[in-house]
C-alpha cells in the first residue's frame, strides 16, 4: 500500500514538472507536507485539490462567499473565512498567526483594491515563506472571447484592467517580497501542444477547452520568497 501511495506521489510530481511546470501544484508540491496554507480566493472547492496533493497540510481559506464551495470542499478546509469586498484586505490582516504558503490564483483580478490586498497577504507571510500568484496577462483583452474565459472581458466579475506584474513586483518588494519566478504567458510546450490539438474544436464551440489558456499564454504566474520580515 506504502508504495503504492509513493508512487503516485512520485508519478504526480513528474507530470507536473513535465507538463506544468510551476504551476499551481508543482508550487504545492515543493512545499513542506505539514505546511500553514493560506488560500485567497478558496471557490471552485479548491480545498478538494490542495489536500489530494498535501493531505497534512493546514488549509485556511477566505472569500466573499461559500457558493462556489462544495459541501466536501468546505469539510476539508482547517478555517474557511467569509467576507466581503470591501473589508477583503483587512480581514485578511485580521487571521491568526503567519503562513508558509500563500495561494492567490485567480483572484487578484477581481479584488476591488489589489494593492492593500496585495500588502495584506505579504503581511500575513512567514519570513521564508513562498507566494503564489496567478492572473489574465495583459494581452488577454485582445484574445477571442471564449466561455470559460479566454478573454479578459468574458468575466464581467473581472474589476479594471488585468494586474500588471511590474506593479506587483514593486509592492511586494516594499514588504520584504522577492520576486523568484514570472511567465508573463504562461505557455508550457506540452499543454499548449494539447491546446493546439483541441483549437478546432474550442473554435468551433468558443468554448474553453484543456491547453486553451496554454496555447495562448493566457495566465501570468508569479512565485515570490518573503525575505524581510
Amino acid at each position: 500500500m506504502i508504495k503504492k501511495i509513493l508512487r503516485k506521489i512520485i508519478s504526480r510530481k513528474i507530470s507536473q514538472r513535465i507538463l506544468s511546470p510551476n504551476s499551481k501544484f508543482d508550487f504545492l508540491m515543493r512545499l513542506e507536507s505539514q505546511s500553514k496554507i493560506l488560500d485567497v480566493g478558496c471557490g471552485n472547492s479548491q480545498a478538494i485539490a490542495m489536500k489530494s496533493v498535501l493531505p497534512n497540510c493546514h488549509y485556511t481559506g477566505i472569500d466573499i462567499d461559500d457558493y462556489l464551495n462544495t459541501e466536501e470542499s468546505k469539510n476539508l478546509m482547517d478555517e474557511f473565512i467569509i467576507t466581503s469586498p470591501e473589508i477583503f484586505d483587512q480581514s485578511i490582516l485580521n487571521l491568526k498567526g503567519k503562513f508558509d504558503a500563500i495561494i492567490c490564483a485567480h483572484n487578484i483580478e477581481h479584488v476591488n483594491n489589489r494593492t492593500l490586498v496585495l500588502k495584506a497577504m505579504a503581511e500575513k507571510l512567514k519570513l521564508n515563506g513562498n507566494m503564489y500568484l496567478s492572473f489574465p496577462c495583459k494581452n488577454s483583452i485582445n484574445f477571442p472571447k471564449r466561455s470559460g474565459s479566454l478573454n479578459y472581458y468574458d468575466d464581467p466579475t473581472h474589476v479594471g484592467l488585468p494586474p500588471d506584474p511590474d506593479e506587483i513586483i514593486e509592492i511586494l518588494q516594499k514588504k520584504g517580497c522577492k520576486n523568484t519566478f514570472l511567465s508573463r504567458r504562461y505557455s508550457p510546450i506540452f499543454m499548449s501542444f494539447r491546446g493546439l490539438i483541441n483549437e478546432p474544436i474550442s473554435f468551433l464551440k468558443k468554448r474553453k477547452m484543456p491547453g486553451t489558456w496554454e496555447l495562448y499564454g493566457f495566465e501570468t504566474i508569479m512565485h515570490f520568497k518573503k525575505n524581510i520580515d
